[in-house]
Formats: structure tokens, sequence, C-alpha cells
């Protein structure tokens, strides 16, 4: 397909935050964190929430259900020693929700998967037949919801719940804890309350990308010398069709991934999976949020069509027919900032804002801004905690 050159001033934005919202309000009685009696702890600290008038389709701040799946060095290589589904938890007076853990290995090289929404993807299993598994054979052969029949994840579904995942690794649990409360640290024994020593933060990661598409119709809101483009489709090409909940991260304590976690499914997948036909038009914008699994890049070009990309069809001005349009993912370098020249790939976790200005004939020229904003976080810092 040739497309027609676009002009395009994007809005491009990729949220990388600290936390996930648990839900829209409080349920239940706070408690304090005194309260919470011995064993090991899982905290998750939530800030205020800033997200209740962000844009959103799914429950992509939701915890439906957590698990956390034990590993014990075995042989050289991380086998399964089991899982547990946690316990609902309401916040405590600091807004940091705890959650128990039991049944864990104790003794050293011992890693812990922690997995928000699984269970509304994957039915972990009742005979054990988990245990002893590595764990590379888990994330690549067990850890992802089936295969969908498009790319592109459904909008407005109340029942999805996009599945997060974080990693503590190498850590020492001794059978017998010190008096108080303990924290767990990467390549350490857990850390005492009291200590100066400084506890690991970790971050849930989203394992799919966020896109927004605004379209401004208004001739105002129109980049100079532009006209409007009055969308009737939007389609994304090549992508995925799964995607691999854990990520390959170094550490749980890692804000943004750069690098997809593909496996062997390929950098990119095939075909147009489609994300609106006749986009409502509200407030003289058309406006679409949609999500995707991680792909890589395909080709060096960022006009290739062998990327991962997406396609809009629309009317241009007072044209009576429609024309196509490429909009590709561009790179992004270790400051956040976009490399427009060369594609990039789809990274989970990260959310990109596109707003369309109009279009000029025969140029193709978008502007990229990215940012951290103050929106719903894609990631939620989370404490392991080993009480007394």
């Amino acid at each position: 397909m040739k497309y027609t050159c676009l002009y395009i001033i994007s809005l491009f934005f990729f949220l990388i935050g600290l936390s996930a919202c648990w839900q829209e309000e409080y349920i239940g009685q706070s408690q304090s964190s005194d309260d919470l009696g011995d064993g090991l702890y899982l905290s998750l600290y939530l800030p205020d929430q800033l997200s209740k008038n962000a844009t959103r389709a799914v429950n992509e701040d939701v915890i439906n259900n957590m698990y956390a799946i034990y590993f014990q060095e075995t042989g050289g290589s991380m086998k399964c020693k089991g899982y547990k589904k946690l316990k609902n938890e309401t916040p405590d007076n600091d807004k940091v929700y705890h959650y128990k853990l039991t049944n864990y290995p104790t003794g050293s090289k011992i890693d812990i998967m922690f997995i928000a929404n699984l269970e509304n993807y994957i039915t972990p299993p009742t005979d054990g037949s988990w245990e002893g598994r590595t764990a590379d054979d888990m994330l690549e052969n067990v850890l992802f919801p089936p295969s969908r029949s498009e790319s592109v994840w459904a909008a407005n579904d109340a029942n999805v719940y996009i599945p997060m995942y974080t990693r503590a690794r190498n850590l020492t649990i001794p059978v017998s804890l010190s008096a108080g409360t303990n924290y767990v640290k990467d390549n350490s024994s857990p850390v005492a309350e009291e200590s100066t020593d400084t506890p690991d933060v970790y971050k849930l990661l989203r394992m799919v990308a966020k896109i927004e598409i605004e379209n401004h119709l208004a001739t105002a809101n129109l980049e100079s010398g532009n006209v409007k483009l009055t969308l009737s489709s939007v389609q994304v090409k090549n992508g995925h069709l799964k995607g691999f909940i854990g990520n390959n991260a170094i550490n749980g304590t890692a804000d943004r991934i750069t690098t997809p976690t593909l496996y062997s499914i390929g950098n990119v997948g095939s075909g147009l999976s489609t994300v609106a036909n006749s986009p409502s038009i509200v407030d003289n914008k058309q406006t679409m949020v949609f999500y995707l699994f991680e792909t890589n890049v395909a080709n060096a070009d960022v006009k290739s069509e062998s990327n991962c990309h997406i396609v809009l069809t629309g009317k241009k001005g007072t044209d009576t027919g429609t024309s196509t349009f490429m909009l590709p993912i561009p790179a992004v370098n270790a400051s956040l900032v976009a490399d427009k020249d060369n594609p990039g790939p789809v990274l989970r976790n990260h959310y990109y804002k596109y707003v369309i200005k109009g279009v000029a004939d025969n140029i193709v020229a978008f502007e990229v801004e990215i940012n951290v904003l103050d929106w719903v976080p894609s990631s939620t810092n989370v404490n392991l905690t080993v009480g007394e």
C-alpha cells in the first residue's frame, strides 16, 4: 500500500508512572500497618488518585486479583515452588495496601513473580503442574493471555483488566526473621525497618501499550496552512495477536523497559486490525483509545510498511474521495526524547498520544513531545515486607 503523505502535529505521550489505582472508591475500613500481624507482606503504595478524569477504555488501573509465584534455584535453574493468590486488602491510613504472603520458600536464591489480574486470563492449576517448571519456561509458555483475533484490545469493555508484572530476584528469606518488620531487597537478606539500608522499591508494569489518537476538525485548532482530516477508519497494521505478561527488565525496580519481550513470536505480526470505523465526532474532534501488545522494529526505515504502524483513512478538507495515511511509532532514547526519523518498537507500559491538527499535501512531518504525566500511572511502587 502506498500512503499519501501526512502532516501531523503529534503530541506523543509516554506514561511511565509510579502507581496503579486499585479502584475508584475504597470499600471497607482502612487498617493500620500495625494491625497486620506476623508474616511476609507485599506492600503497594498508591498515591492520590489523579486519574478520575483520564481517558481510558478498559480497567487499566485496577487490580482485580493478585498472585505471587515462587521460584528457587535448583540444579542451576530457577524452578517453580508453588503459587498463592493474595487476599484482597483495603489500604491503611497512608494508602498502602499490604498483601500477606504464605507458603513461600525459605533459604537463598529465591525469586518471586507478582502478577496482577492473572486469573482474568489464566486459570492456575490445582494439581501442582506448575511446580518444577523453570521461570523462563513459565514466562514464555504459560504466562500469557490467549491469542486474540485482532491485535487491538477491545475498548470500552468493563470486564478487561490489564495484566501487570514485577519480579523480586535473588532473595534470601530465613526461616526465622529478625524481630519487627523486615523488607525484601534484591540480592540480599530482608532489611529490618530500623536499618540504615534502603529497601528496594518494585514497580508493576502493564503488559500492553496505550495508544490515543485525537483528531481535531475545527479550523481554529488546525496547524496553519493545513486542511482538516475527517477519519472514516483507523487500523493497526502488523500488530501482534499475543503478548507476554512477564517482561525482560533486569530487576523489578525499573521504571520502564526499553526493549520488547517477544521470545520466538517475531518482531511484528501481520494483517490489519480495526480500531474504529466512522469514529464519532464530539466537540469538533475524533478521539480513539486502544491498546497494543509489544512489537519490535522490522525495518530501519521509518516509512516502511514492514513495521507495526497505524493506518488512517479519511477525507482531506472538502475532498469527496478518501485517502490513506501512515502514522509510525518513532524510536525513543533513554531521555524519553522521540526520534521521528527512526522507527521504534511498541513498548509495554507506555502511553502514546497523537494529536492530529490537519493535513498538508506531499509533506510528511510530525512533532513529538514526550512527557511523564500525572495521569493513571503505568506502574505501581511495590515494597515487599516481612512481618515481625
